[in-house]
């Protein structure tokens, strides 16, 4: 306000009338016949606001479309169907927050049974490590042969939570910005921007509600383990000792008693390998989730039940 008296001290200015910026932008809009910046008007009617919303046709409209094209439906002012509409997709929205709260639920399960699998990858890989220093040269071998197989089954289950892991923050991101975007419509948009807006906006948010998401079941532990059976006679059958038992079904992956009919190793045609008491029977699968269905992934090696078995293959 201080250049103010410098204004009318120059010739060129002396004479001219200063305003405030809101009285120039009342005159402004009393000129343009009181048109409101948040106002829309009709493309048959340029001169009829949008003021009436029909319901039948789900649109807003004017009071000459209503009376012409829509005149036995059903309507209201667009004021009043705003606030049904404001308060409709509010209540979608808190039901999509909601389910990004289960969605962090489930990305926090997802980083702790990976954890839970990397200890058990860890502890098992020393076991092994030790029930190798005490057997014989023999028995190096096939120690190597169960590390192997161990690494692949982990990494395998590790590379499964990480694709769910992915597909669940890929979900998240699409739900954090769907949120941010309505939130941010619902509170500085106009009734006509929210109402003109209102059937893509509920579309989207149903179509992120009812997207699944595929997590591990929390309350099943992370079943990876070794087990040992008559370990004195494991001297006399190192050449094919041990086997990974994943999911409660001996594995043949590292060539163990598994393979080739599952039979022993003793000459003479022996009786059909079986586990021994120390392999323990697991839980086939774990029920779905309430987030999702489980995805194509859970088929193979679902995380928390593969065991490392070293067992007499008499």
């Amino acid at each position: 306000m201080d250049c103010l008296p410098r204004v009318y001290l120059l010739k060129i200015t002396k004479d001219h009338t200063i305003k405030s910026k809101e009285e120039a932008v009342s005159e402004l809009q009393a000129a343009q016949g009181g048109r409101s910046a948040h106002d829309m008007f009709c493309r048959d009617h340029p001169q009829e606001r949008l003021a009436l919303f029909c319901e039948t046709c789900d649109r807003l409209t004017c009071r000459d479309c209503q009376l012409q094209h829509h005149r036995d439906h059903k309507y209201q002012f667009s004021t009043e169907m705003a606030a049904q509409a404001r308060s409709g997709i509010a209540a979608l929205l808190s039901e999509v927050s909601y389910k990004r709260v289960l969605l962090g639920s489930a990305m926090k399960v997802i980083r702790d049974r990976q954890a839970l699998i990397a200890d058990k990858k860890k502890a098992l890989v020393h076991e092994i490590t030790q029930t190798v220093v005490k057997l014989t040269n023999a028995i190096n071998t096939r120690g190597k042969q169960l590390v192997l197989r161990l690494n692949e089954v982990c990494d395998g289950k590790q590379r499964t939570l990480s694709e769910k892991k992915d597909a669940l923050e890929q979900l998240a991101a699409i739900t954090d910005h769907c949120v941010d975007f309505v939130s941010a419509a619902l509170d500085q948009g106009s009734d006509t921007a929210v109402l003109h807006s209102k059937r893509a906006v509920c579309a989207h948010l149903q179509r992120i509600k009812s997207r699944r998401a595929d997590i591990p079941n929390p309350e099943i532990p992370v079943r990876i383990s070794l087990a040992l059976d008559k370990l004195p006679d494991l001297v006399r059958v190192l050449s094919n000792i041990g086997a990974i038992v994943v999911d409660g079904k001996v594995d043949g992956g590292a060539g163990g008693p598994g393979a080739g009919g599952a039979t022993g190793g003793s000459t003479g045609g022996g009786p059909a390998w079986q586990p021994g008491p120390g392999a323990a029977r697991l839980p086939r699968s774990c029920s779905a989730s309430a987030l999702g269905r489980r995805g194509p992934a859970a088929g193979r090696h679902a995380p928390g039940r593969c065991s490392t078995l070293l067992t007499d293959s008499r």
